[in-house]
């Protein structure tokens, strides 16, 4: 779904899986995940050994190219 959107950056896509059909399907694409201690990007950028800043930065100079 990433690539198919041309999305760039960070994003969120929630799913939901349908146990009757045994597919999943998109939800929607959140431009902005929340960046809160409790939400998902934080927590994955915790879990990688990085710190918010190191994360923010490469994220800049990823867009930048």
């Amino acid at each position: 779904a990433y690539a198919v959107f041309n999305c760039r950056g960070v994003v969120r896509i929630d799913f939901i899986y349908n146990e009757q059909s045994g597919h999943p399907f998109m939800l929607e694409i959140n431009t902005v995940p929340g960046q809160s201690a409790a939400s998902i990007v934080p927590q994955q950028v915790k879990a990688m050994g990085w710190s918010l800043k190191e994360f923010y930065s490469a994220l800049i100079e990823e867009c930048l190219l």
